[in-house]
């Protein structure tokens, strides 16, 4: 973060000017708006939108201005009708004919329709209504008039609904009294038609408990029956006897109790084997089964009689014994008595059985009669509901209409404000500040992504791949002037120092013992012919007999730095001018041990003189005079000269000129000299600032003062 700060606060100290002017220019505009822009003042007022108003005496006026399910969307229709133009429409008529006679100006549609705004009080059904304008009575008055116009509106429209319910339930109440009147017939021919006169009568429940009631009388009459028959074929037994004793013995033997009971078991077996031969055969094990103790119980009635009637008692008509007259006459007595009891169970019997067949018929049918008169029972009552409920709302729907109510009320008023809402001065020049501030700084971001010349020193190395050897302060003058020799390098301590520096960096790097240093650049201007002069002059301070070579025969410039004539020089040797005289194109310089070669007269048919013999002999000769030779050479990318004077093992070091110098530039001429073998030893980095290296920042304000 702090490395991002400093690295910021550089580029806007490079691009202060433009950081300045942008800055200075956005507030001047924020400054120039706060003074043209007309003061408006804001006002609001607040409306409830209740859920049933109690204002209402009528449910169904209540029901009409009640909220629709959805809150949020009454509220959101409730706004769009404060915006809808026939409410503003009618408040600003209000408005305009209660300042007909004062001087104000009138009101317009299009001024009021701008400025009004809504807003729903989140997690309420309070709606605020604000407008503003240049006039504080205005906001205040009119504010009003629109709440109290949305209030009518609503009102009205509350009453439009009201109008066309009644409408409505008019048109609809003869229709369900026609549909009830039609029911009611229907219920009447259908009681009628099944002698019906209530639903109770049909009760399935009565008619279940009264079929149970009649079977279980039927089953006792049944019971009894069959006793009585029983009884009946005993005594016409006794009476069908050919004498009286046989009959008296027969009713003597009909009054033992074992034999009444043996007689009864029997009786009850036929009857039982009676009822079973309606559905079954003889040879089914029931029947069977009941054979067996209708002839074990004859066994043992036999062997009962016989033990009571003594003689031959196989057949019960051969009685030894003969009854009195008395006790035939009471067995035939009893005999009549027995069969009219019999006949008068079975005619009982049959009756009971027919009335629980029509109980049954009856309660088979109960279902679908049930279900149709329950029917008919239901719609009438759901249309005699229906016409009731009808009636009942057409009277609060008239009275309804009749009232002017409305879901919507005033809970907060509109009061005349004192202050300006808008514009809003100091919040205006904080944002102002900030816009300022972000556009300035953007601009200059911008501007400096633009500019791909070398800002600073940071990762300069990274970038080019080469180590920096040594970085040139900024001077006032650095062009190479008459005045740049030894007692101007002498007394700028930091360029010496700088100068020094480049030069033990340079030659701690010579491994192959050169005594030539080439210094060349990506591009004209970046003092290449500065640092090669500076480092001559060094090299020759510390008592190295050097020579310095100007080889860029196109822009010459070291004669001008030591007042020295442009011929003859390097180019006049090249061409076979001076020949075996070479010697006479050095010139000495009042620096001592340093010597210079200027660059002669340039000529295009010597563009080439770099790469002839004449040019190897010429330097390799210069080589065992000297202990050390610079070499200014054209830039890379201007000509090829630097690339061919840089073969060999000489030393090559590449100028670079902050805010001058294209890293692109700069990057494809370093590739160019490594495709090509150069020994490119370092960079030497020219115009550097304080600023834009902090340690040159201390080396001025600690040595300085020493120096």
């Amino acid at each position: 973060m702090d490395d991002f700060a400093s690295k910021t606060l550089k580029i806007i100290c490079r691009n202060r000017w433009t950081t300045a002017g942008t800055f200075l220019s956005v507030f001047a505009g924020i400054v120039l708006y706060l003074l043209l822009t007309p003061r408006l003042y804001s006002a609001k007022v607040r409306l409830i939108l209740d859920q049933r108003p109690a204002t209402s005496i009528s449910p169904l006026g209540r029901d009409i201005a009640q909220t629709p399910g959805d809150n949020n969307k009454g509220l959101a229709t409730q706004e769009e009708l404060v915006r809808s133009k026939s409410v503003l429409k009618k408040a600003i008529v209000l408005f305009n004919q209660s300042n007909e006679d004062s001087l104000q100006k009138q009101i317009t549609l299009g001024e009021v329709k701008k400025e009004v705004k809504t807003e729903v009080i989140p997690g309420t059904q309070i709606i605020e209504i604000n407008f503003r304008h240049t006039d504080p009575s205005v906001t205040s008055s009119l504010l009003n008039l629109i709440a109290s116009s949305v209030i009518q509106e609503n009102a009205e429209t509350i009453r439009s609904e009201a109008r066309a319910t009644r409408q409505f339930l008019e048109n609809q109440i003869p229709r369900r009294q026609q549909e009830l009147v039609k029911i009611e017939s229907s219920i009447s021919q259908f009681k009628q038609q099944y002698n019906i006169v209530s639903l109770e009568e049909t009760d399935n429940k009565r008619l279940t408990q009264s079929i149970a009631e009649a079977e279980k009388i039927a089953q006792e009459i049944s019971a009894k029956l069959r006793q009585v028959q029983a009884r009946g074929l005993a005594l016409s037994k006794v009476i069908g006897k050919s004498s009286d004793k046989e009959s008296y013995l027969s009713a003597k033997a009909g009054q033992n109790p074992e034999l009444i009971s043996l007689r009864d078991q029997l009786a009850d077996l036929e009857s039982q084997l009676k009822i079973k031969r309606e559905n079954l055969t003889d040879d089914h094990p029931e029947i069977q089964k009941l054979l067996a103790e209708k002839e074990a119980a004859q066994s043992l009635y036999q062997q009962k009689l016989a033990g009571l009637l003594p003689g031959d008692t196989t057949d019960l008509n051969n009685s030894p014994e003969v009854a009195n007259e008395k006790v035939a006459q009471d067995l035939s007595e009893k005999l009549v008595l027995s069969v009219v009891e019999r006949n008068e169970l079975r005619e009982k019997l049959a009756n009971t059985r027919a009335y629980i067949s029509r109980l049954d018929a009856r309660r088979k049918k109960y279902p679908v009669l049930e279900k149709t008169l329950a029917s008919l029972l239901r719609k009438k009552e759901g249309a005699t509901e229906s016409v009731n409920l009808l009636r009942q709302k057409l009277d609060e729907a008239r009275i309804a209409e009749a009232q002017l109510v409305s879901n919507l009320r005033i809970i907060e008023e509109a009061t005349k404000p004192t202050l300006p809402s808008y514009p809003n001065v100091p919040s205006f020049l904080l944002l102002g500040v900030i816009a300022a501030v972000a556009l300035s700084l953007g601009v200059t971001l911008v501007a400096e992504g633009m500019d791909s010349s070398l800002k600073d020193l940071e990762n300069i190395e990274e970038l080019t791949g080469i180590p920096l050897l040594g970085v040139i302060p900024k001077q006032q003058n650095s062009q190479l002037s008459p005045t740049l020799p030894f007692v101007e390098l002498y007394n700028n301590l930091a360029l010496l120092e700088s100068v020094r520096a480049l030069s033990k960096n340079i030659e701690y790097r010579n491994t192959n013992e050169s005594k030539v240093v080439i210094i060349t650049s990506a591009i004209s201007g970046e003092g290449k012919s500065f640092v090669a002069a500076n480092l001559a002059i060094l090299s020759a301070m510390i008592s190295k007999k050097t020579l310095l070579i100007d080889a860029d025969m196109r822009r010459p410039s070291i004669h001008k730095a030591f007042q020295l004539s442009l011929n003859p020089g390097l180019q006049d040797i090249l061409r076979g001018v001076l020949k075996d005289e070479f010697f006479s194109a050095i010139r000495s310089t009042s620096i001592k041990n340093l010597s210079v070669m200027t660059s002669g007269k340039f000529s295009y048919d010597n563009i080439f003189s770099y790469e002839t013999q004449t040019s190897k002999e010429l330097f390799s000769e210069l080589e065992q005079h000297y202990d050390v030779i610079v070499i200014d050479t054209p830039p890379v990318m201007a000509c090829s000269d630097a690339l061919v004077l840089s073969q060999g093992t000489r030393q090559t070091v590449m100028v670079a000129r902050l805010n001058v110098t294209p890293k692109q530039v700069l990057n494809r001429s370093i590739d160019i000299l490594n495709s090509n073998n150069v020994n490119v030893v370092g960079l030497a980095v020219n115009g550097v600032t304080s600023s834009a290296d902090k340690y040159y920042q201390d080396l001025q304000k600690d040595y300085a003062l020493a120096a």
